[in-house]
């Protein structure tokens, strides 16, 4: 059986993916994810990841279209 407070701790203070838990604990994420659910601050922190990879996407496009945009004035200027 998976111990639900080092669930908690992995989750929570290590900030591990609910994958890399089921993997540590050698269970399924769907278990993991059934154990978090019984944390009431489990939604809170869901929320707050996702927000933050959504952040974290929108940078990566912003650099990407910079550095596309760049690529094609230099392309432009040779000609």
């Amino acid at each position: 059986m998976v111990d639900k407070d080092r669930v908690y701790y992995l989750y929570f203070h290590e900030k591990m993916k609910v994958s890399e838990i089921a993997k540590a604990e050698n269970v399924s994420q769907p278990a993991i994810t059934k154990i978090l659910k019984r944390f009431p601050e489990y939604t809170v922190e869901k929320e707050r990841r996702k927000e933050e990879n959504r952040l974290k996407h929108r940078r990566q496009i912003a650099i990407y279209v910079n550095q596309r945009r760049k690529k094609l004035r230099a392309e432009q200027r040779e000609e």
